[in-house]
């Protein structure tokens, strides 16, 4: 018998096939169309049409994990120290729907 969470797999399955092929085909009519510039990708000219938010994080030497995961913070709450959890660009940029592209990696 056919689960209905089979059926939510297939479909997102296929919803995910569809925007990646749309993506694909607008980057492709975009990189015939248009001049491109070099210093912006196509990621970003397809969002900025789109109208979506994007955010480039360059991933030279100086960003952490930390910066990029979250972190844990001492904050002071009723006159008591408690401890939280502040959050960094990647959960905030998937709670957001933000596009993030990640820009110039350095491995060392």
């Amino acid at each position: 018998m056919f689960q209905s969470w089979m059926l939510i797999t297939v479909l997102i399955r296929l919803l995910l096939f569809l925007f990646l092929l749309v993506f694909k085909i607008i980057e492709e009519s975009w990189s015939k169309d248009f001049m491109v510039q070099e210093n912006q990708p196509h990621i970003e000219q397809v969002a900025a049409r789109l109208n979506w938010p994007c955010i480039r994080i360059n991933l030279d030497s100086h960003i952490s994990r930390i910066d990029l995961l979250g972190k844990d913070v001492i904050a002071i709450e009723d006159s008591k120290q408690i401890t939280k959890f502040q959050e960094g660009i990647l959960p905030w940029g998937i709670q957001n729907s933000v596009a993030l592209v990640f820009d110039e990696y350095d491995a060392g």
